[in-house]
């Protein structure tokens, strides 16, 4: 938790604080069922507590050390278990987010504030939130249908906002939290969704404005509704569809026709579970200049790319440094070779 003097920065304009989720596959609940749990007549002599905490810490600090290879010295491990993992389970928090203090809408100046994670507070970090009405950028975490409602109808109320990210951990994660009818402000240009959302709220027909998007972990049952919405925003420039964002056993085929995503620059396709194929339709995505790629496989197959040769504005196709099978790389080379924009193939990662 941040400290309750922070609201004593009445200049402060940015902040922000907590981890870098790298996924949202397990909630606290879930990662509690993994370790050993405090015995039910435990749970009420707090003068037991402290110590079964500190014989816990050691047992989680033996568990890791067993199972780490990543070369992950004693001191982090236990600092990562005792200092993370163990007060996210006692206090039924994510191990991302922060918990901020009362009256932190006294920061009027804030520009910026994130990663706050509203299932502690509910309504009332919330209540904060809402008398932020300077923010251009709001992270979140901890999103629950009981807290859901009352997000949207903060994010409505922030006129000036232009940056938000909203996540959850585990299941049923997003899903469920974040429907029904909202007006978002027509300023939002950026938007992250992790977490499990299962399909897309109603809401995000409205957002015009939106530049840029990025979906993670969402798990949603429908590429063509889904696509079919996103391709309709006139303003998308920017599109990421990141690791678990379907969740359909028959794979992923991406269809982009004509006319949709009229303004889309940027496509990522990072770990996409399930990918068979991604077809570029004549007329489709005239802006598109950059494809990024990253293959949740080990050998994606020839032909999972079509249509990169009519691509009329395609400048890179940015492939992932990894081992690939040699046709498919060929096929790829093939493909952007014959586009008459002069596109280039490159690998990009930590050895390209």
């Amino acid at each position: 938790m941040l400290p309750k003097t922070i609201i004593k920065l009445q200049m402060l304009g940015y902040l922000r604080a907590g981890r870098k989720p790298v996924d949202e596959d397990v909630s606290y609940k879930e990662l509690a069922d993994r370790y050993p749990r405090v015995p039910p007549v435990m749970r009420n002599r707090l003068w037991l507590l402290p110590l079964y905490s500190v014989l816990l810490c050691v047992s989680w600090c033996a568990l890791l050390l067993s199972s780490t290879d990543d070369g992950m010295n004693p001191r982090d491990a236990c600092t990562k278990m005792c200092c993370g993992l163990l007060p996210a389970v006692a206090m039924h928090l994510d191990m991302y987010g922060v918990l901020v203090p009362r009256e932190i809408r006294k920061l009027k100046a804030l520009r910026t504030l994130g990663v706050v994670n509203i299932a502690r507070r509910g309504k009332d970090v919330l209540k904060d939130i809402k008398g932020l009405t300077g923010l251009r950028k709001l992270g979140v975490t901890g999103v629950t249908k009981e807290n859901g409602h009352e997000l949207c109808l903060v994010i409505v109320g922030l006129g000036r906002l232009e940056s938000l990210s909203i996540r959850s951990e585990g299941k049923p994660g997003l899903s469920g939290c974040l429907d029904g009818e909202f007006s978002f402000p027509d300023t939002l240009q950026s938007m992250k969704l992790y977490g499990n959302l299962l399909e897309l709220p109603k809401w995000i027909n409205g957002l015009n404005n939106l530049v840029k998007l990025k979906l993670r972990s969402t798990g949603l049952l429908s590429v063509n509704a889904t696509m079919d919405v996103l391709g309709n925003l006139q303003s998308m420039a920017s599109l990421h569809l990141l690791n678990k964002s379907f969740d359909l056993a028959e794979g992923v085929s991406l269809k982009l026709l004509p006319k949709m995503f009229p303004s889309l620059v940027v496509l990522e396709l990072d770990c996409l579970d399930g990918l068979t194929s991604v077809k570029f339709k004549q007329g489709a995505t005239l802006k598109l200049k950059v494809i990024k790629f990253k293959s949740s496989s080990a050998a994606p197959n020839i032909g999972l790319f079509r249509g990169l040769s009519s691509l009329p504005s395609l400048k890179e196709f940015m492939l992932y440094d990894q081992e690939y099978k040699e046709d498919f790389v060929k096929d790829l080379r093939d493909q952007v070779a014959a586009n008459r924009s002069g596109a280039v193939l490159k690998r990009f990662g930590a050895q390209a």
